[in-house]
């Protein structure tokens, strides 16, 4: 058995399933590995290490458990890191195994070796743990620690260092077995001290991010503002934490009626909430006038807003006991919302209609369809019009908003979650940063629709001159390909459509098949 053998069997003890990459020279013996137990573990064949790590990612959201990707030294490693920046932003369990040139020439020049590259350091900003293995027998004691790092409080990826000469050494070794961290149960006191601030406010607003979703809170969070008959608005990131048709749901705080919600309460609850700055950077937004925070993450508790109650735990566990607590008061005080909620509910399912293409969309999906979007003018609309109705199903870059991350991202989720349809949503920019990796879609056979915006260019920089009232639209304009050829050379059934009543029927027929479908809406 070669240190690349004890590597797979490691994984295949953490339970997964499926691994992105590309091969090289000094990863080939974890790939011999991979291709001895492909009956257990799928690779993905990517086209670019950035596609692999924005695939990890997808399969995270998508999963709630740990997307992997592997690179070779060098180019592969420094081609992933912005995919897994991405993810490191915006919490996803990705996993690197990042292959390194030979112990031997630790020590020197980077500059003068072959792939040469300090992918530690590099890696160190945008990773929450790394370990860099020197020797094949500490590969069980690395690959544990390294997901148990990854499922631990708020997720964010992990950089794993396997030297070509330790992936071909001989290894023995006991594999620790599959370890959950234990969830951090919330203290009694601070439950009672937060039910009671819950209890006596008159207008109490929900705020949920997406440590909601990591937590698989969902069920907990719907209770609680049944309980207390508060309004629940998300995060970008928190955005199907609730189903949007819920009676007390008003979609992303930055939806009409999530603006207009949140300056009326007396008491926020925010629940998983980060207070990101592509949040919080709005004119309507203050600082919460009494606040209540609940967090798995320490670091996040108090970092921005002084909590009146700050309660560290799992928010599962915490919204649990917070319902519990708080039956035990029942009939709470009626609370100030009913004379404003139902103006606010009316305006919140009015947007639905708000975009055209996000409306035909929404009309041409089953419920049940996951969707990715890229950062184009349709996906900035889906953060506030889009209805998410699951989740673990809505996908948008809402913190590192990087371009390209719809196709890539939507590979990874309808891998993740295959009985579900997928549908990705990007723009003519967008598309051609991760347009290769339409051949990985066909080639691993992956039932999903590509709706492909096309106004020739960057709609929202455009829209970004107009708002400082420059008109001069510098360096916007693209030349584009035939998208229906190109798709067409790759074997991929493709349509152009004109309007968004064309959208809809095309793409009504396209969810259904069970190939890759490209549908361009020619603006």
């Amino acid at each position: 058995m070669t240190g690349g053998d004890l590597v797979v069997r490691c994984l295949l003890e953490q339970r997964v399933r499926t691994v992105f990459g590309i091969p090289g020279a000094l990863n080939i013996h974890l790939y011999r590995a991979l291709r001895g137990r492909q009956a257990d573990v799928r690779h993905i064949l990517v086209r670019h290490e950035l596609g692999g790590a924005w695939m990890a990612d997808g399969y995270s959201r998508a999963s709630g458990d740990v997307g992997v990707v592997c690179t070779v030294p060098g180019p592969g490693a420094s081609h992933a890191v912005s995919g897994v920046a991405g993810a490191y932003t915006e919490c996803s369990r990705v996993l690197v195994l990042a292959s390194q040139g030979e112990t031997r020439w630790r020590g020197h020049l980077r500059r003068n070796l072959f792939h040469g590259l300090d992918q530690a350091r590099l890696y160190a900003p945008v990773t929450k743990f790394s370990v860099c293995i020197t020797r094949a027998e500490q590969i069980p004691e690395g690959m544990a620690e390294a997901f148990y790092r990854l499922r631990q409080g708020r997720p964010g990826p992990v950089y794993v260092e396997l030297p070509a000469d330790v992936l071909g050494a001989s290894a023995l070794g006991e594999v620790p077995p599959y370890q959950n961290p234990p969830r951090q149960p919330p203290d009694a006191a601070v439950v009672a001290r937060a039910a009671a601030a819950l209890a006596e406010a008159r207008r109490p607003l929900i705020l949920a991010g997406d440590g909601v979703l990591h937590s698989d809170a969902t069920e907990e969070l719907g209770a609680l503002a049944h309980r207390v008959r508060a309004p629940v608005i998300t995060t970008v990131m928190g955005k199907g934490a609730l189903p949007e048709d819920y009676p007390w749901s008003l979609g992303d705080m930055n939806s009409l009626a999530g603006s207009q919600a949140y300056p009326q309460a007396d008491l926020i609850f925010a629940v998983g909430c980060r207070f990101v700055q592509t949040d919080t950077r709005w004119p309507w937004f203050t600082p919460p006038p009494r606040l209540v925070h609940v967090d798995a993450d320490p670091r996040e508790v108090g970092r921005l807003f002084s909590p009146e109650v700050g309660m560290i735990a799992d928010p599962k566990l915490a919204l649990a006991a917070l319902d519990a607590a708080l039956a035990k008061r029942n009939p709470l005080p009626q609370n100030d919302w009913n004379a404003v909620f139902p103006a606010l509910k009316r305006q919140s399912d009015a947007r639905a209609e708000a975009d055209p293409v996000v409306a035909a969309l929404r009309r041409a999906l089953p419920r049940e369809t996951l969707v990715s979007w890229d950062v184009c003018y349709p996906g900035y609309r889906s953060r506030s019009d889009w209805f998410a109705y699951q989740p673990r199903g809505y996908y948008y870059p809402g913190v590192y908003v990087d371009m390209g991350f719809g196709l890539p991202v939507g590979i990874g989720a309808r891998l993740a979650r295959p009985e579900c349809p997928l549908c990705v949503v990007t723009g003519d920019g967008g598309f051609q940063m991760s347009m290769p990796e339409l051949g990985t879609a066909v080639q691993h056979r992956l039932p999903l629709v590509v709706v492909l915006v096309n106004d020739r260019g960057f709609k929202l920089i455009r829209l970004a001159y107009d708002r400082t009232g420059d008109s001069g639209h510098f360096a916007v304009d693209l030349v584009n390909p035939d998208f229906i050829a190109l798709a067409r050379a790759y074997g991929i059934e493709a349509e152009r459509v004109r309007d968004v009543d064309q959208l809809e029927t095309a793409v009504k027929r396209a969810i259904g098949r069970d190939t890759v479908t490209l549908v361009e809406l020619a603006l």
